[in-house]
């Protein structure tokens, strides 16, 4: 059914709110008492008001009762975070502004607990292949904003994004059964199914996890070619098995294994022009049948071995993850001239066949000082990770209207695999002078190799060509971190750190026209950034600021071939980013609390961009929103003498974006305007359910996520633009046991 969230609204909802997802934010605040947030950004338990590094917690509880089951749905009320949203399983994160686009290497960090998942190079499908675990797996998120190069090494320059993972408890027995459901304005419905259950098996000594979950997310697009409605609804299921066995007293084994499988027809994308009327009509697009859509699959499997030696704590991390992508797209804008020329069958459609695969191994071995308030504190680590990927893709020619296959000579064909190895050591030191003043030092050395060989035939690559080559660097990351305690409920740090991103290799087409660089460097960046922690009024507030300033050299950026449509890595030039962040938690009275966050982000080119690539001083990076904001109230009553029941309401601001830079001047770059939404939840619980509903989105309004122009090689054409969620009404329902 289509178009029923009105009147579903009518009928269940009228005063409903969304509480935040930042954990920061608990259900039950006591006045003057916050809950506190324990964080592992340091790789060591701590508050998180203690921990000199800008931090924000999503709590993946509250995330799954309010519908926020991806990404897209709770970027924008984390400060400085942006994101490029092409769906397909395409998605770029974005940290204080720091990227130049697609198709370079990642500039944020990926983590599964203390494991590196995903690529850190763009051959593995690190700038796009981001993975969106679904909360029911997760205890909460941690975003660690600014670099974190010394502790979690290659592609957090920007920032870092770990997922937290529930753990067993050895002790209690608990199970949970959640179902929800929604309906989407201009499309279609969606439901949810999550269960889990925590085994004690050996009181004190062995617990099992386990939980699986399945759901489909409503679509919202029509393709007005093939007239079928809401292509962009997905289905997602996974699930994980995780086990603790505390061996003795001084040593435990944590181990798990987790899968998630993602099928999408199409991307949420729709077409329109560069002043942003739709082709057609709202939420439609004109896409090839049998493409646009995506298959992506996840494997992670994990084992951490912690020893108490006393004199330190020994901690050996082993991981192994799996990531499977396959996304054809329709990319006849770009390459439909070609039919004409090289089949002699001009009006053709053409398809690009995307898969990519990507495993990798990692294993870190790490020695602590004990936390025992000692004046002198240190951990040390050594880490190796290896990546094996191979890229396949495919150009074919079809039938413009079916999308089927016409048994024609593809126009080009390349299987390029390769991988991608880190080896590091790194070494994080403290030293208390005063009860009130320490100082963090770290290091890490850390060197990088990458090979790769490329089979490429076809019309396109002017014949059959074979190509590989390599290449390695040696890299210094550090930080620097003075904390002081102006009172026992503030503190202040300085934080100086440096981050990088690898260099690679460019692929070598038999129909270049122009002198490509066989390889491109690392890109460096050190960060100045000035924090404050504190909580007030009897704990009754607690807030956070940070003001930064980011120097990044030798930037990583794409440029295109005009004449082909072929890209290429380079680099060239500088950029900045500079801003403040703020955040915080506010419980005013007896049950009422209010949350919010704001950041502002002046990231721009410091110097003109080399040729081939349009960037001149002053220019924004793109994706790098300027001002972002959120904001909820939450009012917290007992209904009856056995139920609690809340209401709550939030506002959300993401200022406007440029798209990435073009490679001629004669090329505008396209702007996604801000947007504000707003979101309202209610509901009530009691200490076996919890009913909770909700309101996304609540005035429909339109928000881009990505542009990229269906002409690619011009960037003169219509832009397919990743639309948001429209408004979406639903419920969820828990049942604990």
């Amino acid at each position: 059914m289509r178009d029923q969230s009105t009147l579903w609204a009518s009928g269940v909802l009228c005063s409903l709110a969304m509480t935040p997802v930042m954990a920061q934010t608990q259900t039950e605040p006591a006045v003057n008492d916050l809950e506190e947030v324990i964080v592992t950004a340091q790789k060591r338990s701590e508050r998180l008001q203690d921990v000199p590094v800008a931090i924000s917690v999503l709590d993946a509880g509250k995330m799954s009762e309010q519908g926020s089951v991806e990404l897209r749905d709770y970027f924008a009320q984390v400060p400085g975070l942006s994101m490029n949203a092409r769906g397909a399983g395409r998605t770029q994160l974005i940290l204080r502004g720091i990227s130049t686009g697609t198709g370079g290497n990642p500039t944020v960090g990926i983590s599964i607990g203390d494991s590196p998942f995903g690529s850190s190079s763009s051959r593995g499908g690190g700038d796009f292949m981001v993975p969106d675990l679904d909360p029911s797996d997760l205890q909460h998120i941690e975003v660690l904003r600014g670099p974190q190069g010394t502790l979690y090494g290659a592609s957090s320059m920007g920032g870092l994004v770990k997922y937290v993972m529930a753990e067993p408890d050895t002790n209690e027995y608990s199970s949970r059964v959640q179902v929800d459901g929604s309906t989407v304005a201009h499309g279609g419905e969606g439901y949810g199914v999550r269960v889990g259950t925590n085994l004690p098996i050996i009181s004190d000594k062995l617990g099992v996890k386990l939980s699986a979950f399945q759901r489909e997310d409503a679509g919202y697009i029509d393709n007005t070619l093939s007239g079928a409605k809401d292509v962009n609804e997905a289905r997602v299921r996974g699930g994980r098995v995780a086990a603790l066995w505390n061996v003795t007293d001084k040593i435990k084994v944590q181990s798990s294994a987790l899968f998630q499988d993602a099928r999408a027809g199409a991307t949420p994308n729709e077409d329109v022009t560069f002043n942003y009327t739709p082709l057609a009509r709202e939420y439609t697009h004109e896409r090839l049948p049998q493409t646009d859509g995506f298959e992506g699959d996840i494997r992670f499997f994990d084992t951490t071995v912690t020893a108490d030696l006393n004199w330190a704590t020994l901690d050996s991390i082993t991981s192994y993850g799996k990531i499977n992508h396959d996304g054809p797209q329709d990319v006849t804008g770009t390459f439909g001239q070609f039919t004409a020329i090289f089949a002699g069958r001009p009006g053709l459609g053409v398809v690009i066949d995307n898969k990519l695969q990507t495993e990798k191994f990692s294993q870190e071995f790490r020695l602590a000082s004990p936390e025992d308030g000692r004046a002198f504190g240190w951990l040390v680590g050594a880490f190796y990770t290896k990546e094996d990927s191979e890229g396949y893709q495919r150009l074919r020619m079809v039938d413009p209207q079916s999308g089927d296959n016409l048994g024609l000579a593809p126009l080009y064909d390349g299987t390029t695999p390769s991988t991608f190895k880190e080896k590091a050591v790194f070494a994080n030191l403290s030293y208390k002078f005063t009860d009130r003043f320490d100082v963090q030092i770290g290091g890490r050395y850390s060197e990088n190799e990458e090979n790769y060989s490329e089979h490429i035939t076809g019309p396109l690559n002017n014949g059959e060509s074979h190509d590989s080559g390599g290449s390695d660097e040696n890299v210094f990351t550090y930080s620097f971190n003075p904390r002081y305690r102006i009172s026992d409920h503030l503190m202040s740090y300085v934080r100086i750190a440096s981050g990088y991103r690898a260099g690679g290799q460019n692929q070598q087409l038999g129909i270049s026209t122009t002198t490509i660089p066989p390889t491109f460097g690392s890109d460096e960046l050190v960060s100045y950034e000035l924090g404050l922690k504190g909580d007030f009024f009897s704990r009754a507030l607690t807030m956070d600021i940070a003001a930064f300033y980011i120097d990044w050299s030798d930037i990583q950026l794409r440029q295109v071939d005009q004449s082909t449509g072929e890209s290429f890595i380079a680099n060239g030039g500088e950029a900045k980013s500079q801003g403040v962040e703020l955040s915080f938690v506010w419980s005013i009275l007896d049950g009422l609390t209010l949350n919010g966050n704001g950041a502002y982000t002046d990231a721009v080119l410091t110097e003109n961009a080399p040729e081939g690539t349009y960037g001149l001083s002053g220019d924004r990076l793109p994706y790098s929103a300027e001002w972002t904001g959120t904001l909820f109230l939450t009012q917290e009553f007992p209904v009856t003498s056995s139920l609690d029941g809340f209401v709550s309401g939030g506002v959300t601001y993401l200022g406007d974006r440029l798209a990435p830079f073009n490679a001629a001047a004669t090329t505008p770059r396209f702007v996604m305007p801000s947007y504000t939404t707003f979101d309202l939840r209610a509901g009530v619980s009691s200490g076996a359910w919890d009913l909770t509903l909700y309101v996304k989105n609540l005035t429909d309004e339109k928000g881009y996520l990505s542009a990229t122009p269906r002409n690619s090689t011009t960037g003169l054409s219509a832009y397919g633009v990743g639309v948001m969620q429209p408004r979406a009404i639903g419920m969820s329902l828990a049942m604990k046991f």
